[in-house]
């Protein structure tokens, strides 16, 4: 009983993010940089030698060189940017009234829960289809097999290229395409994770009396002073930059850990938070 209520209610959190402006001009944002990774690709190609043409894989988004320009921009700011698409809708509807009117036919935790579940989903949705539309383009526009490649070296060379600290690098070499769909899902699942934080800190009582673009800005500050540290010291896992960019030196079992802790954490601060939770705004 308790779980189908709950998928209901985060079916229902899901339709109302789809229909707000934030998710609508943040998906539009997140999809044309993976569209213009592709025209960038695409610029810098056009009526070059075929020997000079790389695989489809070497010109997706988190991969190419060429369109490294704009996908560092989206990289940079990507905490900030799926912040914004949905984790603040229990302080919108705070502060719209609309939350006394649901609690009234839900209890608390299915209500908040659902929405810290929801939240997850679709921004791990909108990263991954981003992701997926580009590879699918340059999989029409490229070579499955590259006459070059990121290091000009012979393709029966490549293996030459290893190096065992960058994150999957023997899958990149052994299957480049089941590489690119695993690094899709470690962006997407590492972002979905990254943009509840401001949710749960919305619990805390210091926070509570803050706007939630504040309590945005101030999460997004937090992770790059720990990038920071984490580059100044080589501390790969607190480099968020780590969990996205091509040749980051992590572990993948770092990664996973990296989101599973980041996960709990998250959760024991929803449940701590929702037990003493009341609404300021009524």
């Amino acid at each position: 009983g308790d779980i189908i209520v709950m998928i209901k209610q985060v079916r229902i959190e899901i339709k109302n993010a789809v229909n707000q402006i934030e998710f609508k001009v943040l998906f539009a944002a997140i999809l044309l940089i993976s569209l213009i990774s592709i025209f960038l690709n695409c610029f810098q190609d056009y009526g070059r030698n075929i020997l000079f043409i790389r695989s489809y894989i070497d010109n997706s988004m988190y991969i190419s060189i060429k369109a490294r320009p704009i996908m560092s921009v989206f990289e940079y700011l990507s905490p900030l940017i799926v912040m914004m698409i949905y984790s603040s809708s229990k302080w919108k509807e705070e502060k719209n009234g609309m939350q006394s009117m649901i609690i009234t036919r839900l209890n608390k935790k299915e209500y908040y829960l659902s929405k810290f579940i929801a939240n997850f989903i679709i921004v791990f949705g909108v990263v991954q289809f981003s992701g997926l539309i580009n590879l699918l383009i340059s999989y029409i526009v490229y070579p499955t097999v590259g006459f070059d490649n990121r290091w000009g070296i012979p393709v029966y060379d490549l293996i030459q290229r290893y190096d065992n600290r960058a994150l999957l690098d023997l899958l990149r070499i052994q299957n480049p395409f089941a590489y690119i769909l695993v690094k899709n899902i470690i962006v997407s699942t590492f972002l979905a994770t990254i943009s509840n934080i401001p949710y749960c800190l919305s619990f805390i009582k210091h926070f509570k009396e803050m706007e939630f673009i504040q309590i945005c800005i101030m999460t997004f500050i937090a992770i790059a002073v720990a990038s920071v540290i984490g580059v100044i010291f080589h501390i790969s896992f607190i480099n968020y930059i780590s969990y996205m960019y091509v040749d980051a030196r992590i572990s993948f079992s770092s990664v996973c850990l990296s989101i599973i802790v980041l996960n709990i954490a998250e959760v024991l601060i929803l449940f701590k938070g929702m037990k003493k939770y009341e609404t300021i705004h009524s």
